[in-house]
């Protein structure tokens, strides 16, 4: 049986006393814990050395036992094995995979770090098109020594048009692993005001960081429908992960 990058083996023998399995229910239930398990309480690589468990102790509840979820659709399976609960957590030490929820972070650091660590996000503009509407699409930015993202874009975009009506946006950015476990993941996003880089000296120093980081903008970066704009930030809200979410000053984020 396998469920995502968590394999659990399950050998039952009707023969002997004793039942050798992790759980003795049904292949359903031990298939919808592993899953709950796996997304909310390890990450990945406790995940992968999760192995066959067939050394625990047996757990049999009683049969008007329930599901200790709160959805209906369970309200028909057994409770939770505590044997199993405590030895995925025994594996989760070992492997080094606490769960993010009990690490502490700094805020201001894992914000300015998440920004510094990518290139892309997801810009949020006023739609002109549709007043009051916000429209999203995907940008690529680099950072300025202040940790601000500096964009390359097109006059001919429809999120350029967007913020020459109206600068306000916002540019979520996402941890790499988002994909794996979405929730979980660490995230920031960026408010502020999208305005263009004009003075000369500043726009050759962003050009060389942005050509940095994107080198393949070196193809379009001198056409003429395209500039530099910078994401004047005024104000940063950083989430870490289950239950370590916060806003960060602009001020300490600018000198993390």
């Amino acid at each position: 049986m396998e469920v995502g990058e968590v394999s659990i083996t399950v050998e039952v023998s009707t023969q002997a006393p004793v039942l050798q399995s992790v759980v003795g229910a049904s292949s359903g239930f031990v298939r919808h814990r592993a899953k709950r398990q796996a997304r909310h309480d390890l990450r990945p690589t406790a995940c992968r050395a999760i192995r066959p468990l067939a050394a625990l102790p047996v757990h049999r509840p009683a049969p008007s036992a329930r599901c200790s979820l709160p959805c209906a659709s369970h309200s028909d399976r057994l409770a939770t094995p505590p044997a199993l609960h405590k030895t995925l957590a025994q594996v989760a030490r070992a492997a080094g995979a606490i769960p993010r929820h009990n690490q502490p972070m700094d805020k201001v650091k894992g914000a300015r770090e998440l920004v510094e660590s990518r290139g892309f996000g997801c810009l949020a503009t006023q739609s002109a098109r549709h007043p009051g509407f916000p429209f999203v699409s995907i940008a690529e930015y680099a950072t300025d020594e202040a940790g601000a993202p500096v964009l390359l874009l097109s006059a001919l975009a429809v999120h350029t048009k967007n913020l020459i009506d109206d600068p306000r946006a916002s540019l979520i950015v996402f941890a790499s692993d988002a994909e794996e476990d979405t929730l979980g993941a660490a995230r920031v996003t960026l408010m502020g005001e999208v305005q263009p880089v004009v003075d000369q000296t500043d726009t050759a120093t962003v050009r060389r960081r942005y050509l940095s980081r994107h080198p393949q903008a070196a193809q379009w970066v001198d056409f003429g429908d395209f500039a530099f704009y910078r994401l004047q930030v005024a104000d940063v809200y950083f989430v870490g992960g289950f239950g370590q979410m916060g806003w960060v000053s602009t001020g300490n984020y600018g000198r993390a």
